[in-house]
């Protein structure tokens, strides 16, 4: 219960009724976990639209955001490789469209 300190919250409901708020909150998170699993969400769906003929499908926890893992140092070599990934996606992405005649 948010907006009540704990001792108020005890005294509003048990703890069976806390355990199914905690069990609602688990299936559907609330702000801002709820936006970054919808965000993951359409992410993967973009990647997985995206993949080449026998790639096997992206799951939806490459998407999500970790906060718990320190950031690895990335040099100009990780840099280049993700940048050269984007390119060959965004490039196939490019000849997907001009075969389908779309000229966005």
């Amino acid at each position: 219960m948010m907006g009540c300190s704990v001792r108020e919250a005890q005294a509003r409901i048990d703890a069976h009724e806390f355990a199914e708020w905690v069990a609602c909150d688990e299936i559907d998170p609330p702000g801002l976990a709820r936006i970054e699993l919808h965000l993951a969400l359409l992410r993967q769906e973009v990647a997985n639209r995206l993949r080449g003929k026998g790639e096997p499908p992206h799951k939806l926890g490459e998407f999500m955001l970790r906060f718990d893992s320190p950031r690895r140092h990335r040099d100009w070599h990780d840099i280049k490789t993700e940048m050269t990934a984007f390119a060959h996606l965004h490039n196939r992405m490019n000849r997907k469209r001009a075969k389908h005649g779309d000229n966005r």
